[in-house]
């Protein structure tokens, strides 16, 4: 069965419904996508707006769970347990985070450029280490001598 999720629902969009809940938090950080999905699928009488969407919403609290280090190791966090959550990723759950497209290819790139920032990272602290160990080592050589 193809589960339907609309890109709105009623007059707001995931993206508008996203940005709320980001400057009512104390940390202004993005929610995960288990909250943006309840915010967005429940009524007034907290009823789903959505078919299968009770389902949907087990079902990412237990990626959320699950995969937690994955999830937030992504580059933009929200979308990745989307995608995890829901299997695919419509692009409509991109637009206002400053992405372009959710392809394969675009998804690798990222991936790609945050390794090389976690590469490039943990070569600059290295560095650092090494020049540490190169002082204490010519501070040893003059108490020895």
């Amino acid at each position: 069965m193809k589960v339907q999720i609309p890109f709105t629902t009623g007059t707001k969009s995931i993206i508008q419904i996203v940005h709320e809940l980001k400057e009512g938090s104390e940390t202004k950080t993005l929610p995960s996508a288990s909250k943006v999905w309840e915010a967005r699928g429940l009524n007034a009488n907290k009823q789903w707006k959505v078919p299968e969407g009770e389902r949907i919403l087990e079902q990412l609290q237990i990626v959320e769970v699950e995969n937690a280090e994955e999830i937030s190791s992504a580059p933009i966090p929200l979308i990745e347990h989307f995608r995890q959550g829901l299997g695919r990723l419509k692009g409509g759950y991109a637009r206002g985070l400053g992405l372009g497209g959710l392809s394969n290819r675009y998804m690798e790139q990222e991936l790609i450029k945050a390794r090389e920032e976690q590469a490039t990272k943990r070569a600059d602290d290295l560095e650092k280490r090494i020049s540490n160990m190169g002082d204490t080592i010519k501070m040893q050589d003059d108490l020895i001598n």
